[in-house]
């Protein structure tokens, strides 16, 4: 049986998925039909995000932290081991630039938690779920980079750095894991409402208003604008599509203004 044109056997996991365009995304994959793996590193917001979903054994909740091989290997296992099989993985988990500041200023570890997280993260969670996305011999992979991968944006070098990398990775794996029949993409979110956005907004630390002007549809996106681009990525719909990034950004990132 099939439901809206995907396999209801088909299995996702789904990286940083407790809120966010992470929950946006499991939601349009368990509404399609997939089996979901939510894994945050938040076990309690994952567990929360499953009970919202009301998914019955469709979905589980999971705990890892990207930054762990050991924690991205076991959590790959168990999805492995719960649902039989691994159809897509969906590399959500990231971090946010906390305090800016400028380059030359930049700490050590600061640079380091944006890479280990942001790029390395996604790296261990694509080489731990390879062999299981081959072994089906249509896997697919769906990275979110961000416009600050195309766009300088000042004050956040080690964000940006690594959003740029994931982008040079999604086009290295998805050429050398081409013949497998593993495609491997990306997608660059814009200016998007997200629960972390309205937090910025309600302390005044960030203007609603001033970043929608920044966008050419003059608004700002919403998740579910984004988890949609990344199911048609993950799809047999994209089958001839690897290596490449999908911007789901209003235009912005293409606007000489900027």
């Amino acid at each position: 049986m099939t439901k809206n044109g995907q396999a209801e056997n088909k299995v996702v996991l789904v990286t940083g998925a407790a809120r966010g365009i992470g929950l946006a995304t499991a939601t349009a994959f368990l509404h399609d039909g997939y089996r979901v793996g939510v894994s945050d590193l938040d076990y309690d917001e994952a567990r929360v995000a499953v009970a919202g979903l009301d998914a019955d054994k469709d979905a589980i909740p999971l705990s890892m932290d990207v930054k762990s091989t050991e924690d991205v290997n076991a959590c790959v296992a168990k999805v492995v081991e719960r649902f039989g099989r691994l159809d897509a993985l969906i590399n959500v988990a990231g971090t946010t630039t906390d305090h800016p500041r400028p380059s030359q200023e930049e700490p050590d570890a600061e640079w380091a938690r944006h890479l280990d997280t942001h790029l390395s993260g996604t790296f261990r969670c694509s080489r731990a779920a390879y062999p299981h996305l081959a072994a089906t011999g249509s896997g697919a992979i769906v990275n979110v980079s961000s416009l600050a991968a195309r766009l300088a944006m000042r004050q956040r070098v080690a964000y940006t750095s690594a959003k740029a990398g994931i982008e040079g990775l999604t086009r290295l794996l998805g050429v050398e894991w081409a013949p497998t029949g593993v495609r491997v993409n990306a997608v660059a979110p814009g200016y998007i409402l997200t629960p972390r956005l309205e937090e910025g907004f309600r302390s005044g630390v960030l203007d609603e208003e001033m970043m929608a002007s920044n966008v050419p549809q003059r608004r700002l996106g919403r998740a579910e604008e984004v988890a949609s681009v990344i199911l048609f990525l993950a799809s047999d719909a994209a089958s001839h599509v690897t290596g490449q990034t999908i911007a789901v950004d209003g235009g912005a990132g293409i606007d000489s203004r900027h």
